[in-house]
């Protein structure tokens, strides 16, 4: 018999669109949680998920839906743009705020024509990109912990 716990988990995020908003999908150890546009800010996704003891997981979140004409400029000189934002992740009742800008990544899949105009300006752009909640690009964003979830919290606390 394996050990288990249940744990809640809530997630807010912003979207930021001109036209068409972002898409996300969140999972847990690729089971599927929530697969929908995020067309409203303070969008909240709550569920729960049984995790094993003594096991690595992974919170990810697929952003999706960004296509080149997502983005355009204005004649001011200013972009619009489409954009997914990471407001708040809370799991379990604690806010993980800090656990996020040391343990969480963002792989970001560029645009080839955008990431080669880069390239060619010297800019060399990044394949793992740490603590990132401000997804402008379509990727996957991940945050790996374990089980049991408070012995992981404290653990990240240093107590």
């Amino acid at each position: 018999m394996h050990v288990q716990e249940t744990i809640n988990f809530k997630l807010t995020f912003k979207p930021n669109y001109w036209n068409l908003p972002p898409h996300a999908c969140v999972s847990i150890d690729d089971q599927v949680k929530f697969d929908n546009t995020i067309t409203v800010e303070n969008n909240v996704v709550e569920f729960s998920h049984t995790l094993l003891f003594n096991q690595p997981h992974k919170l990810m979140i697929k952003r999706s839906g960004k296509t080149d004409d997502q983005v355009r400029k204005n004649t001011d000189g200013t972009y619009d743009d489409q954009m997914l934002i990471i407001s708040k992740i809370v799991i379990d009742g604690v806010n993980v705020q800090n656990i996020i800008y040391t343990d969480s990544y963002y792989e970001p899949n560029y645009p080839k024509i955008w990431a080669k105009q880069q390239e060619l300006a010297g800019i060399v752009l990044e394949k793992k990109v740490i603590a990132e909640t401000h997804l402008g690009h379509n990727g996957t964003w991940t945050l790996p912990f374990t089980s049991p979830f408070y012995l992981f919290l404290m653990d990240k606390m240093n107590v």
